[in-house]
């Protein structure tokens, strides 16, 4: 899938290609970086690890015009967990350091969740409704917004989102992958959209904070930056992903959320935590 899409350089060198700005003018995509990342760790094992966990930190944000490179290095090597870092270059300025943790794929025996954070059975709708993904010309919606919505359809290539209405400070998501999707681009898939996604519910925070009515709008005036994203993984999902994203914290512009996922029945898949900010954009 091309919003993954790694061109491998060497051994332990790989480069992001098809870079994507989230919004016209902004840096490129943090979810597609953290993608791409896990994705280029699990590619120096042979695409055939699965990733524990994934810890990234933003240091500097990139450009779209410039291929990202990826390089993986070994920091340990044990008899079942395998440490990757990964470090994320541009013009040969590191913008980014990663660790992952490889293993092979568990075999659960028994498993406990607890209760309260299990998903409630809440009607679910389309993402397009959200985004209002419909045939208007772009001088109704916007350039920036038609941008966005042209790079959304590239991710429902391969996924499908669907989301409830949102409670206070808690939404829930359900994704389903396409059935012919390859089992090595699952993870990193949901890595990918869980960066915009963990800090949604708190855009439409902000946007009732300060009275306004659409996503568009939103986006036209607020920009969402991560700086710290952290995701454990117990298994590989199947088809469908159930989420259920809190926002703790908002303030000023610091934003802190975490997320739980699931399987269809309701057995935990893993679990996020994001520290990021949203900055109201100046208009020139």
């Amino acid at each position: 899938m091309d919003l993954l899409r790694l061109n491998c350089k060497t051994d332990n060198i790989y480069e992001g290609m098809d870079l994507w700005p989230a919004y016209p003018g902004s840096p490129v995509f943090g979810g597609q970086i953290i993608g791409q990342s896990l994705l280029a760790a699990v590619e120096s094992e042979g695409g055939k690890l699965f990733p524990i966990s994934y810890h990234i930190n933003f240091h500097k944000p990139t450009v779209v015009d410039k291929n990202i490179k990826y390089l993986v290095k070994e920091l340990k090597r044990g008899k079942k967990i395998i440490t990757k870092g990964v470090e994320v270059y541009q013009d040969d300025k590191l913008l980014s350091t990663v660790e992952v943790l490889l293993s092979d794929e568990p075999n659960i025996d028994y498993e406990y969740t607890c209760k309260n954070i299990l998903l409630q059975d809440n009607e679910l709708y389309d993402i397009k409704e959200m985004f209002k993904i419909k045939s208007k010309p772009e001088n109704e919606i916007g350039k920036g917004m038609q941008a966005y919505i042209n790079n959304l359809q590239r991710i429902l290539c391969n996924i499908k989102i669907e989301f409830g209405m949102q409670k206070e400070n808690v939404r829930e998501y359900k994704f389903t992958f396409q059935e012919n999707l390859d089992k090595k681009y699952k993870i990193p898939l949901l890595a990918l959209i869980s960066d915009f996604f963990m800090m949604e519910p708190a855009l439409n925070i902000l946007a009732k904070k300060n009275k306004i009515a659409s996503i568009a709008d939103v986006l036209k005036n607020f920009m969402v930056l991560s700086l710290d994203h952290k995701i454990h993984f117990l298994r590989t999902p199947k088809n469908t992903v159930r989420v259920k994203v809190e926002i703790k914290r908002i303030c000023d512009q610091r934003v802190l959320s975490i997320c739980s996922l699931f399987d269809e029945e309701n057995n935990m898949l893993g679990t996020a935590i994001q520290d990021g900010m949203i900055i109201k954009r100046i208009n020139k």
